[in-house]
């Protein structure tokens, strides 16, 4: 993970707007590979989505499918200003399958724009799960996490606290428990 800070240092250096959401995708960076958070696509976009949010970030929570031939798969990102964020696609479902994180549509890695096309179109459509989770909300996403006693929002609170962010769960889910995912194809 220290690679990747560095790449974000160098390539967003001139950007000091984007110091929270560096230090928002470098927290969720490092916790999803400390965890071994394998696959965990939309849990991630769903904690990324609200820290992002509640440091006031326009942000889109998306679901799709993504493609570079002749890989495709269903996926969850982020968008920010038509710019995809997706920590996940660097600890894959398939063990031996990373890719590098992208950070605002570039590969961290080759630090060019990412190779791959985000909410591409199979003609198969995502599957079920993918589906069942793009027509609940973001906060009924968080709610019904198993993995910590408050779902999603406990991880997030973690997170938050891990960079200083106040982070109250009930105010979280007021204010962004309606979200909804943005389906993309």
């Amino acid at each position: 993970m220290k690679n990747a800070e560095y790449k974000l240092d160098k390539l967003f250096s001139g950007s000091p707007e984007l110091y929270k959401i560096k230090k928002t995708f470098l927290n969720v960076l490092g916790y999803i590979h400390n965890q071994d958070w394998m696959g965990a696509c939309h849990a991630t976009t769903a904690i990324l989505y609200v820290l992002l949010k509640e440091q006031e970030y326009e942000v889109n929570a998306c679901i799709g499918e993504v493609s570079n031939p002749p890989i495709i798969f269903d996926h969850s990102w982020i968008e920010y200003e038509g710019k995809i964020i997706d920590a996940s696609i660097s600890n894959t479902l398939i063990q031996w399958l990373k890719f590098p994180p992208v950070f605002l549509s570039i590969d961290l890695v080759s630090e060019k724009e990412t190779e791959f096309e985000y909410g591409c179109s199979s003609g198969g459509g995502i599957d079920p799960t993918a589906d069942a989770i793009s027509r609940m909300t973001i906060g009924a996403y968080m709610d019904n996490f198993p993995g910590h006693p408050q779902g999603l929002w406990g991880i997030a609170k973690q997170l938050a606290k891990k960079q200083s962010l106040h982070f109250n769960i009930a105010k979280a889910k007021s204010k962004y428990g309606e979200g909804e995912w943005a389906i993309k194809s």
